[in-house]
């Protein structure tokens, strides 16, 4: 078993206290039904590229000069996670994370590979929503392994630069595939950034011309999405700040400072969605604003109306009542002079109200 090397800023894995590990050699693992698991595997270096695609498999074979990027989709098939400890010799707890989801970005630093844990985001248009999905990569000398949930990434930009001989990837270590690997998961976010930053503002325009009852629940809804993705990007800030404090032989210098424009790719992501949310949060008052004022002016037309019919009912109440000693009432003019008399007032009053 490897002893970790980790910085003292960074969390141990997650166990729960007396609970066995389910890769641990003396533990009977549990038989689970699960979907195919399938493996996507590139070989390659500056001269050649070899990539295949297995089921419930995946092949190593260490060789010098030559990178191997194995991309697992499924968690789920735990004699094929185990064969990760048989064939790299990977920390049983390390394995434990790979397979228990929902855990918090991190990164940790052993003997002779790092573990990375991200959130992929992307929107689901079915339901118009932001999904997450972990991905755990470990990080070798000359592998990089991948481990998604299920299966759909953002990584075809990558896959499309390794099928180029003359790109940076092929010519570069297994650091720099990492680095595009985060890169590519970063950059996605701001893709997620700018299709809430267009909702919000087909939002504001319609709280402008026309709010409804539907508005509100389109605020609360991004609203939503807004804290969903604030808490699933937050841990990066600290999380990455491991590249400016590490000393690993497996980071060269001249891709630490590509390791390091993530870390500011994380700020600026962070600091979009700050003022996204803030825009929103005045959003919401400007539709509390809106329709406030759209009562008030229902509630005016409402009391002027009632106001012109005051005076209007108190004459109709007057000449209402049965007494017999009432002159105007056999008067022949008493009925045409009544309702003169509500015109006039009316007229007076709307023009008072104007």
């Amino acid at each position: 078993m490897h002893k970790s090397k980790k910085n003292k800023n960074f969390s141990p894995p997650f166990k729960q206290v007396g609970q066995p590990l389910i890769f641990d050699e003396n533990v009977t693992r549990p038989t689970v039904q699960y979907t195919p698991t399938k493996t996507e595997t590139f070989i390659y270096n500056s001269e050649k590229l070899d990539s295949f695609v297995q089921v419930d498999e995946f092949t190593y074979s260490a060789q010098p000069q030559v990178i191997h990027w194995i991309n697992i989709f499924g968690v789920d098939n735990l004699n094929l996670i185990a064969r990760l400890k048989d064939i790299l010799n990977i920390d049983p707890l390390t394995l434990e994370d790979i397979v228990h989801l929902n855990q918090r970005p991190k990164i940790d630093e052993f003997s002779d590979y790092i573990y990375i844990i991200v959130k992929m985001l992307y929107l689901d248009s079915a339901v118009n929503e932001i999904k997450t999905e972990q991905i755990s990569i470990l990080w070798g000398k000359n592998f990089v392994i991948s481990l998604q949930q299920r299966e759909g990434d953002v990584f075809d930009p990558i896959r499309k630069q390794l099928r180029i001989p003359q790109s940076t990837l092929r010519n570069r270590s297994a650091d720099f595939l990492v680095y595009s690997l985060l890169d590519t998961i970063i950059d996605y976010y701001f893709v997620i950034l700018e299709n809430l930053s267009d909702k919000i503002e087909d939002l504001d325009e319609k709280i402008t011309l026309n709010p409804d009852q539907k508005t509100i629940s389109t605020i609360l809804n991004i609203k939503k999405q807004l804290i969903y993705f604030r808490k699933s990007i937050t841990p990066l800030r600290e999380t990455f700040r491991y590249f400016q404090q590490t000393d690993s032989p497996l980071i060269n210098k001249e891709t630490l400072k590509f390791f390091m424009s993530i870390h500011d790719h994380v700020f600026i992501a962070i600091d979009n969605l700050e003022t996204l949310k803030d825009l929103l949060s005045g959003m919401y008052d400007n539709y509390l604003t809106s329709i406030s004022n759209k009562m008030n002016e229902i509630m005016k037309v409402l009391t002027t109306i009632a106001t012109i019919f005051i005076p209007l009912t108190f004459i109709a109440g007057i000449y209402g009542m049965n007494f017999n000693h009432m002159p105007e009432l056999k008067w022949k003019f008493g009925y045409p002079l009544s309702l003169f008399s509500m015109a006039v007032i009316s007229g007076i009053m709307i023009l008072f109200f104007k």
